[in-house]
């Protein structure tokens, strides 16, 4: 087994934990505990494969030592009220279904139905994180993880046997107090601006913030996120359309250097005519004064570019062709930026049904695991849509995983502990590839990197780069 560090730009092992802390008891629920690690046993495993529900631990802190995790970006996540105020009611009947498909503890979802300040849960859910437990012993060792504050922080950590670092994220901008004016609270502007330059102000401020999710939020148009969830759940209000006023005062407000670290821009949810005019600004307005790299903490590709035409022929059919996931001008557009695409690690977006089903018989005929087929396929894709624009090939691609995240992961990286075996498959692809490759790249320096630094680039070293550059900025 390859034996690598990881890194994961968007997890949530704090999801379950912190939604576990609501519990009312006169003892504290054990699975508050970040390192509370849940096994998969053959029965979860028959009910994920049944109805790709997660009842396991997939990133508790545990399992991510156990995997090699040396850096993980922790996504913070009040909720959405839509989510839980749904067809099925706003009860206790609807709360106890959702429990089911989250995990995230019925009194934890009692409390969201009911909630009407996103930013007090934000700042509940930082400070509980915060005093999370530091240090476990797991199988005999000491393992611990620390928050990462500057570059030098991050290379003693990756130097340091059984350490981890941690950078914090959030997901979705909802979280200063938007998108609840369905509930009553429209969103103030004033109230907007403070709640962000109180974020920035954090000891651990994040490092970047996924701009939309999963229900209108007043700022900006999301892309179709929950289709399992069919009529349950209502994401029509504001899909697919553009930016507010008020969302571009938000936007420049985290960008902004002047008022404290800039928060970055994750483009992952936003709709394509959200991300299309995300694009225009940053060209227009940044471009010249600063390079804002452009993220993707956690996606997949289309194989075609806007108008439907593969850059790579034949690459249309193979993935989840619609525009929650990215076109290959975005690839491009990406590469040109110093940003990052993190791979994300959801059945429900790595491919097409077709190419799902090629992947079942990947261990047969290949040797290697499903995950690691429709993983290969991105990096493949990424890389040879990056070569085709004369840009490097190998310099965006890293990990996502969105594990914890109510996602469906492929049979052969269900959790943060496949990630080696994962990697091990990973270098047996690339160097096939390689060979297969050699003489007909465009950008000579693709054809440079042996397979053990490929996947070496997309565990770690990209987004390792990453963070060490962003604090050195």
């Amino acid at each position: 087994m390859l034996k690598i560090p990881i890194a994961d730009i968007h997890c949530h092992p704090n999801l379950k934990p912190y939604g576990h802390s609501f519990t009312i008891g006169l003892q504290p629920d054990p699975k508050s505990n970040v390192w509370y690690h849940q096994p998969l046993t053959q029965s979860r495993l028959r009910l994920k494969n049944a109805l790709g529900i997660s009842a396991y631990s997939q990133a508790d802190f545990t399992a991510m030592c156990n995997g090699g995790v040396k850096l993980a970006i922790v996504s913070l996540y009040p909720f959405e009220k839509g989510f839980f105020n749904n067809l099925l009611g706003n009860g206790s009947f609807s709360a106890g279904s959702s429990n089911l498909v989250t995990g995230i503890g019925y009194h934890r979802v009692r409390f969201l139905q009911k909630n009407v300040n996103y930013f007090e849960d934000l700042e509940r859910e930082y400070t509980f994180f915060c005093q999370s437990v530091q240090h476990r012993i797991i199988n005999d060792q000491f393992h611990e993880w620390s928050f990462i504050g500057s570059a030098s922080e991050c290379q003693d950590i990756l130097r340091t046997p059984n350490k981890m670092g941690v950078v914090y994220s959030i997901e979705g901008a909802h979280v200063f107090n938007s998108g609840l004016h369905g509930f009553g609270r429209k969103a103030d502007e004033t109230e907007i601006v403070e709640n962000i330059r109180k974020v920035k102000a954090w000891k651990y401020p994040p490092l970047f913030i996924t701009f939309a999710h999963n229900f209108y939020n007043e700022l900006c148009g999301h892309s179709r996120s929950l289709e399992t969830l069919g009529p349950i759940v209502d994401q029509s209000e504001g899909i697919n359309s553009g930016f507010t006023k008020l969302g571009i005062r938000v936007l420049h407000e985290l960008l902004d250097d002047s008022n404290g670290k800039p928060v970055l821009i994750d483009v992952k949810h936003m709709s394509l005519n959200s991300r299309e005019t995300y694009y225009r600004i940053l060209q227009e307005d940044y471009d010249k004064s600063r390079r804002i790299p452009i993220i993707v903490s956690h996606g997949g590709v289309t194989g075609t570019s806007y108008k439907g035409k593969p850059v790579i022929r034949g690459a249309g059919t193979k993935f989840y062709n619609h525009d929650i996931n990215f076109y290959d001008e975005e690839l491009v557009m990406i590469a040109a930026s110093g940003g990052l695409f993190a791979i994300q690690l959801d059945t429900r977006r790595l491919a097409s049904r077709s190419s799902l089903k090629e992947a079942a018989f990947a261990p047969a005929i290949h040797g290697v695991s499903p995950a690691a087929w429709l993983v290969w396929a991105q990096l493949r894709h990424i890389a040879e849509v990056a070569d085709a624009a004369f840009l490097p090939a190998w310099d965006i691609p890293c990990i996502g995983s969105d594990f914890e995240g109510t996602i469906n992961p492929p049979i052969g990286c269900l959790s943060a502990e496949d990630y080696n075996k994962l990697g091990g498959d990973l270098v047996k692809l690339a160097a096939s590839y390689c060979s297969e490759r050699k003489g007909k790249w465009n950008y000579p320096e693709n054809e440079w990197y042996a397979p053990e630094e490929i996947i070496a680039k997309f565990a770690w070293r990209n987004a390792s780069s990453f963070i060490e550059a962003y604090f050195n900025s």
